[in-house]
């Protein structure tokens, strides 16, 4: 029997330190995203004197979740490991009870963007995992097992080659797009919203307080009872989101400039290359030099150059020195996963992205652009994918060859 339920609580290892390995490696490949999750969670609890150390919290929790992942996987000082895991996904439980009772974010972020879950699947699912990580722990509280050299140099290496990744990730672009601004996207065509589409569905409840007892009574618009003034005094009128319609994959984008909406005319444009610094502190010597040399290139190469931001200090600095349109801060922080950086759009059509940290030096730029540009776009869609599996590969090959 013992043996049995021995087997049952290592297969539930498995199955925690897998999901914590998963956890992790969706915000390895984003970690802007998880920053800015982060940063949305501790505003809506009024704590945004935080919001600056938004970024040390998202690589704290990506390689936390990741290191006790492998740490499970690989048996590595399981005791306290199990016990870390219990604490932090209780933690994590508490977290989305109240995020489901009070519903302040959307999605919870718990796998990036890969992963879209409400606020009461998390919870459900955040549930389980606190049972599962307590049949880990009681199955290894009396554990005494000496970590093998290999086992421990398994851990350190894997948790390296993330630490690598999200550092390389945070300071160009994410390793894998997870956001709907892909490269090859056609943003009207992502915008469309087809004649057909499910419309959302509202239900309206109204609030009448009893005269006689002052007690709150909740009617339908179907009721007729609180018709009768003489009973009934109106408190107030709630309509509820019963059903989400249909959803296009990009909504609400849109550029402005001095005459206004420029976003049909400017996703007209062919060959468009916009810059784009999302914040005031982003703009260094780089950005200047590189933001110029862009200008310079795409004056002389028949590109149209314009700089986007939602600053309106960005705006008055404009360090390319060229027309600035604006759009909101959230939809840029989608559309670019970096503080500066450039699109280049044809037609509305996103053929490539960078960060201000991969863009070509265009003063000693060579060759076809935007041959280049294709180039720079199927690379990054096929290698990340790439280096992904081979990681995952590895660590599942290290796994069978320690256990063995």
């Amino acid at each position: 029997m013992k043996s049995i339920l021995g087997h049952i609580a290592r297969w539930v290892q498995l199955l925690v330190a897998a999901v914590f390995i998963f956890s992790s490696l969706t915000k390895v490949v984003d970690p802007v995203g998880t920053q800015i999750k982060i940063g949305e969670y501790l505003s809506a609890f009024g704590m945004d004197f935080l919001s600056g150390a938004a970024v040390v919290m998202a690589f704290a929790l990506i390689f936390t979740e990741f290191l006790l992942g492998v740490l499970l996987l690989f048996r590595v000082a399981e005791k306290i490991t199990s016990k870390a895991v219990v604490v932090l996904v209780l933690l994590f439980t508490i977290l989305t009870l109240v995020i489901a009772l009070t519903n302040p974010v959307s999605d919870c972020g718990c796998f990036g963007d890969v992963v879209k879950m409400s606020n009461n699947q998390t919870f459900v699912k955040n549930v389980i995992l606190l049972l599962f990580a307590l049949i880990v722990w009681l199955a290894n509280r009396r554990n005494e097992n000496k970590t093998q050299v290999k086992s421990a140099a398994a851990v350190v290496l894997f948790s390296s080659l993330v630490g690598w990744a999200m550092v390389f990730s945070y300071r160009n672009l994410p390793l894998i797009e997870t956001t709907p601004f892909r490269a090859g996207v056609n943003i009207p065509e992502a915008m469309a919203v087809p004649e057909d589409a499910e419309p959302d569905r509202y239900t309206t409840e109204l609030y009448y307080r009893d005269k006689a007892t002052g007690k709150v009574h909740v009617f339908s618009e179907q009721d007729t009872a609180w018709w009768d003034d003489s009973k009934w005094e109106f408190v107030e009128t709630k309509t509820i989101l019963v059903q989400k319609g249909f959803r296009p994959a990009i909504e609400n984008f849109k550029l402005f400039g001095v005459a206004g909406d420029l976003t049909d005319s400017l996703l007209n444009k062919k060959n468009l290359f916009i810059l784009i610094v999302q914040e005031p502190d982003a703009i260094n010597d780089e950005v200047l030099r590189k933001s110029r040399a862009a200008r310079d290139f795409a004056a002389e190469n028949g590109l149209t150059c314009l700089l986007l931001t939602s600053h309106p200090e960005v705006e008055s600095l404009n360090p390319a020195e060229v027309e600035v349109i604006r759009a909101d801060a959230t939809m840029l922080k989608t559309l670019l996963r970096s503080k500066a950086g450039a699109v280049l759009l044809d037609e509305g059509t996103i053929v490539a992205k960078w960060s201000i940290n991969n863009l070509p030096d265009f003063s000693t730029f060579k060759g076809d652009f935007r041959v280049k540009a294709d180039t720079y776009s199927a690379q990054r869609e096929v290698f990340p994918y790439i280096l992904i599996t081979l990681f995952v590969v590895s660590i599942i090959v290290s796994y069978l060859y320690l256990r063995r």
